[in-house]
C-alpha cells in the first residue's frame, strides 16, 4: 500500500504486477456473476498491455471449495476486447480532478500530483 500511495502522489504509474494483482483480486471477487469488466485507467501505456496479455490472459489453475469437496479450474483468462481513448484539455481536466479532490480523500488529488501524472502518461 506505501509503493502505490508512493507512485499516486509522485504521478508515477503503479507497477503493472501490482496493478494487475489489485484487478485479478477484484475479478475474483465478481465470482462469475459478471464476465465483462470495463476497467477505468488501464492500461495507461504499452507495459501495462504487455503485463495483461503476459500475467491476465494466461490460464492459471485454482482450487476452490465446494459443496462436493475441493474443485480445480482455471481461472486468469481474460483479453482484451479494446481501449477507449478520451482527449480533454488539460485546464478541464484539473478542473474535475480538483472537484473530485473535495470528497475523495485521496492523497493523489492535488495540482502538483495531477501535473506530474499527465507528463509521466
Amino acid at each position: 500500500a506505501a509503493l502505490i500511495e508512493e507512485c499516486l502522489v509522485a504521478g508515477k504509474i503503479v507497477p503493472v504486477e501490482i496493478s494487475l494483482a489489485l484487478l485479478r483480486n477484484a475479478m475474483r471477487e465478481a465470482n462469475g456473476q459478471s464476465l465483462i469488466f470495463l476497467i477505468d485507467g488501464f492500461p495507461r501505456n504499452f507495459d501495462n498491455l504487455e503485463g495483461w496479455t503476459r500475467v491476465m490472459a494466461t490460464p492459471v489453475e485454482e482450487e476452490i471449495a465446494t459443496e462436493s469437496g475441493n474443485d480445480k479450474r482455471n481461472i486468469g483468462v481474460a483479453a482484451v476486447w479494446g481501449v477507449l481513448v478520451y482527449e480533454c484539455p488539460l485546464p478541464i481536466l484539473e478542473q474535475r480532478v480538483m472537484e473530485r479532490s473535495k470528497d475523495s480523500g485521496r492523497s493523489d488529488d492535488n495540482l502538483e500530483s495531477l501535473r506530474r501524472r499527465f507528463k509521466t502518461f
